[in-house]
């Protein structure tokens, strides 16, 4: 790398991602180019062609070393990309959670939105990890917050299928009659086909014969539950 740089290369030189050398060494974990390229002045906050800056790149890839190190030198953690994804949003969609204890810690925004309107907590529940869901609760995410398919938190997780998330929702008082362009939780669940969480959303006193389009018992005959 000494040698690299003895011939004076220009830091900022971009690729066809319009990534620059501080975007690669970021994503590939590079701690030792990292600290080197931003020793010479490398932009922190440069940005590729889907507007991620090197915070964005190793936020998703779940390099926290080189996390730790860009905000020390002053990144900036609320940085938003084309689709208006914060650092925040990648690391609870790709399930990095020292990353997201780390970033939640320097007072990063739980309820940034994304422009399809998803929270970093839509991200962690769609993508299934509930160790992340369950840190975003504590730190008074909103369970209720609705992406632009008119769902909650709890809608997708009912739609995937994911009983431990959906018990603990519903076991921070989620709503059991939110409605996904009125299709009812109970509906959904019966629509899908997820036995165990039909049988978790009738104990917590979900209405069986709410209708949306139809009622959990016609959707049962339609699909040949029953």
């Amino acid at each position: 790398m000494q040698f690299i740089f003895s011939l004076h290369p220009d830091v900022e030189v971009k690729n066809n991602e319009k990534c620059t050398p501080l975007h690669v060494s970021c994503k590939v974990g590079n701690n030792l180019a990292v600290e080197y390229l931003v020793s010479k002045s490398a932009n922190i906050e440069s940005v590729d062609k889907d507007l991620n800056t090197p915070l964005h790149l190793a936020c998703s890839e779940g390099h926290l070393s080189v996390v730790q190190f860009l905000l020390s030198a002053k990144a900036n953690l609320e940085a938003e990309n084309f689709e208006k994804f914060t650092p925040l949003h990648f690391s609870c969609k790709n399930g990095h959670q020292k990353i997201v204890e780390f970033l939640i810690a320097h007072r990063s925004n739980i309820k940034a939105e994304t422009k399809l309107q998803y929270t970093p907590l839509h991200f962690a529940v769609e993508s299934g990890h509930l160790d992340i869901t369950e840190l975003l609760v504590s730190k008074k995410a909103n369970i209720e917050t609705v992406q632009h398919k008119d769902c909650t938190p709890l809608l997708i997780a009912i739609i995937q299928g994911n009983i431990k998330i959906t018990e603990l929702l519903l076991s921070k008082k989620a709503n059991i009659e939110a409605k996904q362009r009125n299709q009812l939780p109970l509906y959904l669940a019966t629509k899908h086909g997820h036995i165990d969480i039909i049988e978790l959303l009738l104990c917590k006193k979900a209405n069986i014969d709410a209708a949306s389009e139809y009622t959990p018992l016609h959707i049962s005959i339609i699909n040949g539950y029953i």
